[in-house]
């Protein structure tokens, strides 16, 4: 009898430290998604699935946005937070951009101005690189909410993939 009532009273305190767990994990499965939750988590599967190397530059510090030609199409003033990620070397044509805009218009206009930088974009690699130019052509731009994806990758189906799912 003694027996039972411990093997009871274990078995509770088991129940009790697993729900906590549970609660614990469901909470951090609630964490806010920021624009540099996703841009980081496009980062990581960049890092895994490329040797290619990227530079991150946060749209609204104007130091690191001074000679990056796509922020004359791009407001910040409409952006809740912005990032890029673009290829190192003057070859790539990588350029992953994520932006929350501040709301539902600015978001619109913000994507107004992404297909303004898709046709640059167009203009430079169609006569400069031909296999690079083909990754621009496959470019995604999506939207989720006040969340725009612009993606110009080799890798722009597993990318658009894990914008969904971040965002979402």
């Amino acid at each position: 009898m003694k027996g039972l009532k411990v093997f009871t009273l274990l078995l509770c305190a088991a129940m009790l430290l697993l729900s906590c767990s549970k609660q614990d994990k469901e909470e951090d499965s609630e964490q806010e998604v920021t624009a540099s939750l996703v841009i980081e988590a496009l980062e990581e599967k960049l890092k895994k699935r490329s040797k290619e190397e990227y530079v991150r530059i946060d749209l609204l510090i104007p130091e690191e946005v001074e000679y990056f030609s796509p922020m004359k199409h791009l407001d910040p003033a409409l952006m809740k937070e912005g990032y890029a990620i673009k290829g190192k070397q003057v070859t790539q044509s990588a350029l992953i951009i994520i932006i929350e805009a501040v709301g539902f218009n600015e978001a619109s206009q913000l994507e107004e101005g992404l297909d303004r930088v898709l046709s640059d974009q167009m203009g430079t690699w169609s006569d400069y690189i031909p296999s690079e130019y083909d990754y621009v052509k496959n470019n995604m731009i999506e939207r989720e909410g006040n969340f725009i994806a612009y993606i110009t990758s080799r890798h722009v189906d597993m990318l658009k993939e894990d914008f969904e799912k971040t965002v979402k």
